[in-house]
């Protein structure tokens, strides 16, 4: 701690706090006043009595007595409920000696988090609590689920510094155990939350988490086997990410992290049935897109979209998490974060982690080690990667095509129709890298051909999706 301020009674100030001097004067700290890790407050404000300031956060500007503020922006989130003369979060005395509230809140929070990490890490042993997570078989999206669960169990959030710094299950327990705490004696509800900017807010006529779109099919929509496959992952993927912003209450440029990081919407797994297949989507048709949106806590969003034109019928199931980037194009500086939720209530998380979910973590871990088919693909940059450097998530199915087709024959991709996909995505590439297609699995029946491969860097074998696809002899 830094600078100066004229602190009053009662307060509690963790370590990190960072207290600024300015031309303004110093900080006016009133009574009761909890200053959360890492807390930055600038010179000249005040900071009323029974506030709160949740860790890590910007305080540029007066916060109102009885109110709690969180995020770069230091927004007010809640106010403090039962204000009395004493602070609300000093540790109350039990009765007739006994341990203090605080500690029971300590054992409380330690269980839950226990339990916790019991139902989602299956086989837990002592051993592995101390162990590091590749140590202990546990990849970079089971910890993604694993915080989920974490944090819809508790109906709190764990800062992304302190989880980015975690290397192993012990540490997952302590960090939970000291954020949620911490934050449930400091924190309220998100019920008087009120977006800093309204006019961020995507104008939406339905309510927060449905989307609905409406099209005359034409040419943008189209391709030689019927309706573009191209098109509907990024238009599927579009609305997808509007649902998300709208119900973060943010553009989709300014979807950030607690600390102001930048976040982006990673795909994590897509899987399109169709009714028939695409050759069924005609030209001048009329089309509708129906969406819904759900989440399992604040990392991973799931939704269902239904396609229905006069002739066909499609579902699209879509999952993502979001992710920042350390470095300027470069998949190896990813880093998973987790968006600032303006009102929860808006949006429910569920309850526990969907099938969905829980078959593409068994995909990640799968190693299918059957070889029908090898084959090499160079990416194409300006078609295969996106603005920010990485394989685009669209450009999956026809690289996994292209490299089909010199199994099956020249003619096939234009002899068959798409009538399901399902992807999941496990690693990224570079512009540069060269990509291998393995096919493990082909069949046949009643004309629709059906192909299970991986797709994998070349440089390190790492394996970056895993794809099934049925498509339909057409004449």
């Amino acid at each position: 701690m830094n600078g100066g301020a004229q602190i009053g009674r009662n307060c509690r100030i963790h370590a990190g706090v960072n207290i600024g001097q300015s031309e303004g004067g110093v900080p006016q700290i009133g009574d009761n006043v909890y200053l959360g890790p890492g807390a930055k407050l600038f010179g000249g404000i005040t900071i009323g009595d029974n506030a709160q300031i949740g860790a890590n956060a910007v305080v540029s500007r007066s916060v109102p007595p009885n109110s709690v503020v969180s995020g770069p922006y230091a927004q007010v989130i809640s106010r403090v409920r039962n204000v009395g003369t004493e602070s609300a979060l000093k540790p109350l005395p039990a009765p007739d000696g006994g341990p203090r509230a605080e500690d029971d809140l300590d054992s409380t929070v330690d269980e839950m988090v226990m339990r916790v990490l019991k139902r989602e890490i299956h086989g837990l042993i002592a051993e592995m609590m101390g162990q590091t997570f590749d140590e202990a078989g546990i990849d970079s999206f089971a910890l993604i689920s694993l915080r989920s669960a974490i944090e819809t169990e508790s109906n709190r959030k764990i800062s992304d510094d302190g989880w980015s710094q975690i290397q192993s299950l012990s540490g997952i327990r302590q960090l939970a155990s000291l954020e949620l705490r911490q934050e449930a004696t400091a924190l309220d509800t998100f019920a008087d939350f009120k977006p800093a900017d309204a006019s961020n807010n995507i104008s939406h006529s339905l309510p927060i988490g449905k989307a609905t779109k409406r099209y005359s099919i034409g040419m943008p929509q189209m391709a030689v086997s019927g309706l573009s496959e191209s098109w509907l992952f990024k238009e599927t993927g579009d609305i997808h990410w509007n649902m998300l912003a709208a119900f973060l209450g943010r553009k989709s440029n300014e979807i950030c992290d607690d600390a102001g990081n930048r976040l982006y919407a990673t795909f994590a797994r897509v899987r399109i049935k169709i009714d028939g297949t695409l050759r069924d989507f005609c030209e001048s048709q009329n089309m509708e897109i129906e969406g819904k949106l759900s989440r399992f806590g604040a990392n991973l969003f799931f939704s269902e979209q239904t396609l229905i034109a006069p002739d066909a019928r499609a579902e699209i199931q879509t999952m993502s998490s979001f992710a920042m980037h350390m470095a300027a194009k470069d998949n190896t500086a990813l880093r998973r974060g987790s968006p600032l939720i303006g009102n929860p209530e808006a949006l429910p998380s569920l309850s526990q982690l969907p099938g969905f979910a829980e078959e593409y973590k068994a995909e990640r871990n799968r190693n299918d080690d059957r070889h029908l088919f090898k084959t090499t693909y160079e990416i194409l940059p300006p078609h295969d990667i996106n603005g920010v450097g990485l394989l685009y998530f669209a450009a999956y199915p026809s690289i996994f095509d292209i490299c089909i087709e010199q199994h099956e024959g020249r003619g096939f991709l234009g002899s068959t129709s798409v009538s399901f996909r399902d992807i999941s995505y496990i690693a990224n590439a570079r512009p540069d890298d060269e990509l291998s297609m393995v096919l493990h699995q082909r069949s046949e029946e009643q004309g629709v051909i059906r192909h299970f491969g991986s797709i994998f860097r070349t440089r390190d074998k790492q394996r970056m999706a895993a794809i099934e696809s049925h498509r339909r002899r057409v004449s």
